[in-house]
């Protein structure tokens, strides 16, 4: 499972009134590989995400929230 969002305190909420106003976008995958593409993310614009995993006991504690920046598309003056 990823979890991802603009907002670091999106994270930080552990109110259930508070969870409908936040910005998480959580995605769930079965890869066998580990390895996770996220498209249709903004550019010049930084994303915080954290994982966790799954199997038939349950989901396991989230990782480390990360910090990841997209390129701008702007190429700057002409």
């Amino acid at each position: 499972q990823v979890e991802y969002t603009t907002s670091l305190s999106d994270f930080n909420t552990n109110q259930q009134s508070e969870i409908s106003t936040i910005q998480i976008v959580t995605t769930q995958f079965t890869t066998p590989q580990g390895e996770v593409v996220i498209s249709n993310l903004e550019s010049g614009t930084t994303y915080f995400f954290r994982v966790r995993g799954r199997n038939f006991v349950g989901f396991s504690d989230y990782s480390t929230i990360f910090e990841i920046s997209t390129a701008s598309d702007s190429i700057g003056p002409s």
